[in-house]
């Protein structure tokens, strides 16, 4: 008979996930989402600006964060490849993705429930301010693995194997 799993669970202002999260490992999942809340930003904020509901200050700071958000992922997607954000303001980006989770679950809870598309917005979202938590340095430990295995091929397993030689 095999032993259950038990994962622990956490809520992230309402939405209720395993910890750590379910794509807390979907490197390059996390990267797309994080291209994706970018291109969002770039597209939707001028239009706020416009209608006067976000200065254009608001909407740069917000946009350089997410430039930060990217080129962190990019750097840990890329094994270390590259160069991180501005380690400074990842702070400011768990406030700012914890908005992001808060809007997620508003959305959700007005139109009854999730969508598929909400659902996996979620996840990505909820694990990439999992990975800012203290403690969580994905980045250094992005920046070890390339000191560590600079040759490896993308694609690669990242440590060497733990079989005997033959």
């Amino acid at each position: 008979m095999m032993d259950e799993v038990t994962y622990r669970k956490r809520a992230w202002h309402g939405i209720e996930t395993i910890d750590p999260p379910g794509m807390a490992n979907d490197f390059a999942g996390l990267l797309m989402m994080a291209k994706q809340m970018l291109a969002a930003r770039r597209s939707g904020f001028p239009a706020q600006v416009a209608a006067g509901n976000r200065s254009q200050a608001d909407a740069d700071a917000e946009i350089a964060l997410f430039e930060d958000l990217v080129a962190d992922w990019q750097f840990i997607a890329g094994r270390g490849a590259g160069k991180p954000g501005n380690p400074r303001s990842r702070e400011a980006l768990a406030d700012v993705l914890d908005i992001s989770i808060a809007t997620i679950a508003d959305l959700a809870r007005s139109r009854g429930g999730f969508t598929k598309a909400l659902e996996s917005q979620a996840e990505a979202v909820i694990a990439l301010r999992w990975h800012l938590e203290p403690g969580r340095d994905q980045v250094a430990l992005a920046r070890l693995t390339h000191l560590l295995f600079p040759a490896m091929p993308e694609g690669a397993a990242t440590a060497p194997s733990q079989e005997p030689a033959q």
